[in-house]
């Protein structure tokens, strides 16, 4: 299955997630929504980067989703680095001489 196809199977995944038989404000259903919400973010966040997106879990049901970015980025790969970023609630990059990183966070 391509990377576009797999994407697309998790969006939907996502999608089908927050029509779960819990009630719109369960706990249950936000907590597993906010998980998929996340993993759905960290791949597209993964593809756009072209390297693995780590997830971590934070107080309050937030997620933050990090990707390194790979040295040479440019052009159409950074702009897709910012769509996928601007999904975010909050969203930030991290710099140092040797490495680049992005993050988002989600609710």
């Amino acid at each position: 299955m391509s990377a576009g196809r797999l994407l697309a199977a998790r969006l939907r995944a996502a999608r089908a997630v927050g029509r779960c038989v819990h009630g719109p404000d369960s706990p249950v259903r936000r907590m597993v929504a906010g998980a998929w919400n996340a993993r759905v973010f960290s791949l597209a966040l993964a593809l756009a980067t072209g390297t693995r997106a780590r997830i971590t879990r934070r107080g309050g049901g937030r997620y933050r989703v990090q990707a390194s970015l790979p040295q040479g980025l440019h052009g159409d790969a950074q702009l897709t680095v910012l769509k996928v970023l601007a999904r975010a609630g909050r969203y930030g990059h991290h710099y140092r001489p040797d490495a680049q990183a992005v993050w988002a966070e989600l609710t």
